[in-house]
Order: structure tokens, then sequence, then C-alpha cells
């Protein structure tokens, strides 16, 4: 009895086609179809860009603007992060505290709090302590 033939994508056997099951590798499962496919793109890719040197300088200079604008974005990004305000972090910090998202409870328990600190402020201030 002969070994079925399996697919090389899923591993399941396959039923040969009768025209071309000589060279058949692949089932005609959609995910198997795709993975063949790309199979095909990355080979016929990789002998255009050996081959043909202008299409791979034009690979390369795609690649160095590319990661130009990528780094460029990143800096910009650690500069914007280095701007974060106290009132972010606290709101952040109450919010996780609180756990909560809601905007309007977050802003009310802020609220209560400032309160809280100011009447501890005033406290220390006329017991003669410095808050």
């Amino acid at each position: 009895m002969n070994n079925p033939l399996l697919c090389q994508a899923c591993g399941k056997p396959l039923k040969r086609c009768r025209y071309n099951g000589h060279h058949q590798k692949y089932c005609k499962r959609s995910t198997c179809i795709l993975r063949r496919k790309q199979e095909r793109q990355r080979i016929s890719y990789n002998r255009r860009y050996r081959e043909d040197l202008e299409y791979q300088e034009q690979k390369r200079r795609y690649s160095l603007e590319y990661m130009r604008a990528r780094r460029q974005k990143e800096r910009e990004a650690d500069t914007v992060a280095s701007e974060i305000s106290p009132i972010d972090i606290l709101t952040g910090v109450v919010s996780q505290l609180v756990d909560e998202d809601d905007p309007a409870i977050i802003r009310e328990r802020l609220k209560c709090y400032s309160i809280r600190g100011r009447q501890l402020s005033q406290q220390s201030v006329a017991l003669g302590r410095s808050p």
C-alpha cells in the first residue's frame, strides 16, 4: 500500500490531483493555499533581490529611509513622554487607588483629597509645625 501524500503546510493527508500529482505538496484548504502563495512570493522576492542589483539598491534605500523616520518618531515620542505633567501622574495614581476609570468619579476623589490636604496643612500650621 502506498504511503499517503502529506500536505507540507498542515501535515494532513491530501488527495493527489491526477494532472499534477507528481509535484503536488499542498492540499486545497484555504490556509494551505495561503502558505503556498506566501512561499512562492518569498522565493520570487529572494531570487529578484539576489539577481537584480537595481532592485536590491532600491530596497536598501527604502529600508534606510524607513528606519530613519522610525528612529525620528521614537525620539519625538521620548521627548513628549519626558514632558509628563505631575497632575496627570496624580490622576493616574488616584484612578488606580480608587480602581475607577470614570473621570467624574476621579475628579470628585481628587477634590476630596485636596480638601483633606488643606485641612491637614492648616492643622500643622496651627500647631506650629511646618508642613
